[in-house]
């Protein structure tokens, strides 16, 4: 029992760390106001786009295009947009 508790906290934690570094992704790329990275347990990250009312910039889409970019390097993540679940089903 204390084992499954200590693994449920480490993995929590984990997925903390790996918010803590999408944010730091999308600060670093300037695009805090164009998306939002959302760590989902320790591999897998939507994003949500956060203006939906208005097409992005030049600058805002090259913004969003570096903050993908950080995220497709790194191999051992998986990215979707939110709503595309079912596609890893």
């Amino acid at each position: 029992m204390i084992a499954l508790a200590l693994l449920a906290a480490g993995a929590a934690g984990d997925q903390g760390q790996l918010q803590r570094q999408l944010d730091h992704m999308v600060a670093t790329c300037r695009a805090d106001q164009v998306v939002r990275l959302v760590a989902h347990g320790t591999d897998r990250v939507s994003f949500d786009m956060l203006r939906r009312e208005a097409l992005p910039s030049v600058s805002e889409t090259n913004a969003l295009q570096c903050a993908l970019d950080k995220v497709r390097s790194r191999k051992d993540l998986q990215i979707g947009s939110t709503g595309n679940e079912a596609r890893n089903k």
